[in-house]
């Protein structure tokens, strides 16, 4: 339907349609077909404006996040980090947007989603230098979170910095 909306030039329509299927369940496929119409439609709308871009990006990024979710319970984590690392940048390209402090929160999930990756691939170099970003950002966006919520991210990160450190059957 989105794709006749499309064609029949009613763009607002056709990103309605689009936008309302990051709020289901998909499977990779679908994550990408939606991935897909909502991007036609944010191109498609670059003279009228009708289609809210801040939120259109949030939605890609969404999609992109559930896609790399379920690349990643299938095992391939490749393919789950670089959907966690285009979600992060889509995200970031948002900061000036209104909403920025829960935009930022939304890309700091990604960020322990994306060491979490990293480190089941064993790329310790480049999951460490997140570890203490993402302990920035925890604090930068404390307020958006119950103190459960916080304790369990904490403990997260806590798990993350105890794989980076060296094993001490390693020390001579």
């Amino acid at each position: 339907r989105c794709r006749l909306f499309l064609k029949s030039g009613k763009t607002m329509s056709a990103y309605t349609d689009a936008r309302n299927l990051s709020d289901l369940k998909l499977t990779r496929n679908e994550c990408s077909m939606a991935i897909e119409l909502i991007q036609r439609c944010l191109d498609a709308d670059q003279s009228d404006g009708e289609v809210d871009r801040v939120d259109a990006i949030c939605h890609i990024a969404h999609l992109h996040a559930q896609r790399g979710s379920l690349y990643r319970s299938e095992g391939d984590l490749e393919k789950a980090l670089a959907d966690a690392g285009e979600a992060i940048r889509m995200m970031a390209s948002l900061a000036d947007a209104p909403v920025s402090t829960l935009y930022r929160s939304f890309e700091y999930l990604w960020s322990l989603e994306r060491i979490e990756i990293l480190l089941l691939l064993g790329r310790l170099d480049q999951a460490r230098p997140l570890i203490d970003e993402a302990s920035n950002r925890r604090d930068a966006v404390r307020n958006l979170y119950d103190e459960s919520q916080l304790k369990l991210i904490d403990a997260q990160l806590e798990s993350f910095r105890s794989q980076l450190k060296p094993s001490e059957s390693n020390r001579p």
